[in-house]
């Protein structure tokens, strides 16, 4: 199995990918209960620090887990509907009304 190149905000890790089969659909399970805290918190991290709106779906066995910013919804909606105009999130809604007003 070949390693695959990610970056977050504090270094570069080599990550493999896990093949799902039958006999190692339980191993898995157990690994996503493990890491998939990990991998929502990132991508708050990722929301935040970039200002992007994001959604992460993922269902294994038929449980399904999801994050989005601003919501699930709103994300998956503008994504089906083509919508690529962004809407402003509150921390530049609330620097932009500070800048008005130091204008003034």
């Amino acid at each position: 199995m070949g390693g695959a190149a990610f970056t977050n905000i504090k270094n570069e890790a080599d990550v493999e990918r896990v093949r799902v089969d039958s006999q190692n659909e339980e191993a898995h399970q157990v690994c996503f209960s493990k890491r998939h805290n990990g991998l929502f918190k990132k991508a708050i991290e990722l929301s935040s620090l970039c200002g992007v709106e994001i959604v992460v779906i993922f269902s294994p066995a038929d449980k399904v887990f999801s994050f989005g910013h601003p919501s699930v919804e709103w994300v998956v909606d503008r994504f089906l509907a083509g919508n690529r105009h962004r809407q402003p999130s509150p921390t530049e809604s609330h620097r932009e009304a500070a800048v008005r007003e130091l204008n003034w």
